[in-house]
């Protein structure tokens, strides 16, 4: 029944039909038979790759428990404190004069705070993968710690980036301050989970660092990724140390400098953080790595990538022949949000000047 309704393509239907298989699955295993964590994590995996799905097509559209489609929201703020707070696109127009002017939004009853309006999917994969980390610290298993660990983080993410479209990109006419949109700042929630995320790698970390059996190569990667969450939230010396943790690994277990610096440096950067689905990847329509897609033409982009992630300057240089002016804007749109892994060394980080990508796209 999934399968006819995924060619379908009624996603409230699969998704109606995957809760009651989950709900079935939760009846029928023990709660620590693996077959129930294996189920466990796969409806996460879908809510999650679900919720990822349904932002990139439109960012403000945010399912809330209890509704079967999600709801377009937009941004106000109160004049008086700078909170932020999402209304219902379709509540406008039963709002009052006095309530669009008012400075104040406590007495608004259409003002929903930020903690309201989590995506239900995201919020259940938040959950479960929160669970499953606990399970795993249980369990003695480094190796589920750390795949728990960065699915938990990826979840927090994604909730960061749609948080700082919508804070970015609301209706000027409803905006009444002119402060830069920052979720991690604005709402607590963001902040918390950045925490929390961060408190897991740290966990993560310490059990490769008291394991003997811990390869040199894992750890690394460890820091690596942790230092990639530092950046997406802007955390530049943090993001910095793991960075340099990992370099110190390397060199450390026999690593050159120069095979070093190429596994922190690809050709081109990586947006951070890298274990994480970002907007338009193969991984967000289900396409795997090795999977061969017809490409329908390809675009050559020219931008500079500052130390602390953000881009600069990003400009289409070259395209192939009849490539859309829309897929053009949607990809210097993209660029100019996304933060990237600047040039790592062992004590710094610098700017990375005149890159050049060439972009390949289908749809």
């Amino acid at each position: 029944m999934i399968a006819s309704v995924q060619a379908l393509g009624d996603l409230a239907r699969e998704a109606e039909l995957r809760g009651y298989l989950f709900y079935v699955q939760q009846k029928a295993f023990d709660p620590n038979d693996p077959r129930l964590l294996a189920a466990m994590e796969d409806w996460a995996d879908w809510n999650l790759l679900a919720y990822l799905q349904g932002i990139s097509s439109d960012p403000s559209a945010v399912l809330l428990r209890g509704n079967a489609r999600p709801e377009d929201l937009i941004v106000i703020r109160d004049s008086r404190t700078g909170d932020a707070r999402f209304i219902p696109r379709r509540h406008l127009l039963s709002m009052s004069t006095a309530q669009l002017a008012s400075s104040s939004l406590d007495a608004n009853p259409y003002a929903l705070m930020p903690e309201m309006v989590v995506d239900d999917r995201v919020s259940t994969a938040r959950g479960i993968f929160t669970d499953l980390l606990e399970a795993s610290e249980d369990s003695g298993s480094t190796e589920h710690v750390g795949i728990a660990t960065r699915k938990l983080a990826s979840a927090t993410y994604a909730l960061k980036r749609q948080m700082d479209h919508m804070l970015g990109n609301n209706d000027q006419s409803f905006t009444v301050s002119a402060r830069r949109a920052s979720s991690r700042r604005d709402m607590p929630m963001i902040n918390r989970d950045y925490k929390d995320s961060e408190a897991a790698f740290e966990y993560y970390l310490e059990l490769l660092r008291t394991d003997p059996a811990t390869e040199p190569g894992v750890l690394a990667r460890a820091w690596i990724d942790l230092g990639d969450f530092h950046m997406a939230y802007e955390n530049l010396q943090d993001a910095q140390d793991a960075w340099s943790k990992a370099i110190s690994i390397l060199q450390e277990a026999g690593h050159g400098e120069e095979e070093s610096h190429a596994l922190l440096n690809p050709a081109p950067p990586f947006a951070v953080p890298a274990f994480v689905i970002h907007p338009y990847q193969r991984a967000l329509f289900g396409i795997g790595p090795d999977d061969t897609l017809e490409h329908q033409g390809y675009i050559d982009v020219s931008m500079d990538i500052s130390r602390d992630g953000s881009t600069r300057g990003a400009t289409i240089i070259a395209a192939s022949e009849d490539t859309p002016q829309r897929i053009r804007t949607l990809l210097l749109d993209h660029l100019r949000v996304q933060r990237f892994r600047p040039l790592v060394e062992s004590d710094e980080l610098s700017n990375i000047a005149d890159l050049q990508t060439r972009y390949y796209y289908s749809y």
